[in-house]
Parts: structure tokens; sequence; C-alpha cells
């Protein structure tokens, strides 16, 4: 969203709390989720006759997992797929499984797929999608969709994320991969042993 906002020209960049040697101009906003106000702080480099570049940093509440999803055979059908769509193994050869992960007021159900062919290939109906987060935890309201990259490195993957409360697909869910982070890391699918990792999110590039 932050991105969006900030390359159709929708935000203020009249005043930089902080301007760099090569011309990078550093902004901070504010946005509010639930009952808290976080930080946003947004860079904006401009490159002669390439335009800006933005770089977006947030710094989210500690995530929380709830709630595992009952009927992934349900699940399945519901988005247009089967079952053996469903899973990723993790280091521990245990497949991961749907589960619902919560930041402050951001709650919503992550689904792992096998392939990038499942996950473009996922159909999502508005009440066939209430339905579902409401059988695996009624706080939950948007379902993000998340397979391994295979063009891409390691930890690197594609997602699509729907909320019923939309009208369409949202393209772009930057909270929801802090809560991808959280998932990974407490199905041991990461690798932490330097005390930190990284992963890499593309979002939405069959984008009906």
């Amino acid at each position: 969203m932050w991105w969006y906002l900030a390359s159709a020209g929708k935000l203020a960049f009249d005043k930089p709390v902080k301007v760099h040697p090569d011309a990078t101009e550093e902004f901070d906003f504010r946005q509010e989720l639930g009952d808290s106000i976080r930080t946003i702080k947004l860079s904006r480099k401009t490159t002669n006759g390439a335009g800006a570049e933005f770089t977006v940093v947030m710094r989210q509440a500690p995530p929380q997992a709830h709630n595992q999803h009952p009927d992934v055979s349900a699940l399945a059908e519901s988005i247009s797929l089967t079952s053996s769509d469903i899973g990723l193994l993790s280091k521990s050869s245990a497949s991961l499984v749907p589960q619902v992960m919560s930041i402050s007021t951001t709650r919503h159900l992550l689904v792992p797929l096998t392939t990038v062919k499942a996950l473009n290939a996922a159909a999502v109906q508005r009440d066939s999608l209430l339905k579902q987060l409401q059988l695996v935890d009624e706080k939950s309201y948007g379902l993000y969709l998340f397979t391994e990259d295979p063009e891409g490195e390691k930890y690197q993957y594609q997602a699509r994320f729907f909320s019923p409360g939309m009208s369409g697909e949202n393209p772009a869910a930057g909270s929801v991969v802090g809560l991808l982070s959280k998932y990974l890391f407490e199905h041991d699918y990461l690798d932490t042993s330097s005390g930190q990792d990284n992963i890499k999110v593309r979002q939405t590039l069959l984008l009906r």
C-alpha cells in the first residue's frame, strides 16, 4: 500500500526528516492499526531519467500464532483446489498447514500451497471465504495464499491475498509478510542459526 501511495503521488513529501549525501530523503508517516499507531519510515531516492525509488520500513507488533484450520479438504475445495495442493515440507519433513496468525488487530489465515500453478489456479468467492474463516477463527478476516518461488533464491515466495471486505484481490499486503515470517519461523522453515534470516515475497503476479 505504501509503495502505491508514494508512487501515485498520494503522500506529502515536502518535509523530509533527513537528507543523505546521495540525495536520498527520509520521511516519517503514521499508520493506525486498531488501537495502535505505527511509524512508517519511507525513503525516496530520485535518479536522473529513472524516476524515484522508494523504500518502506515498518516495525510491527510481535506476531502471534492461533488456530490451525480443522478441515483442509473443505478449505481446498472452497478455493477451487484439492487437498494435495495445500502444504509445504519444512526442514523436519513435516508438512506446513493452514494457520491463523495475527499482529495487533490484523488476523489472517495463512495457507501454504505446493506449487505456483496451484497459487495461480486458486479462485476465491466471498461467501465461501467467509465460511472458512469463521470455521477456523471468528476474528480472522483475510486469506493469504503463498508458495515457494521456483524462479527465486532461497526463502523467496509468491503470494496472493483476499479479504471478504474487499471487492477483489489485494495486490499488495505488506503487513501480512510479517505474519508469514513468524509462521515460517514457528514451523522450523527458516535458518536462524546466525540469529536472523530474511525472506522475499512477490505478490499477485497474475492479477485477475
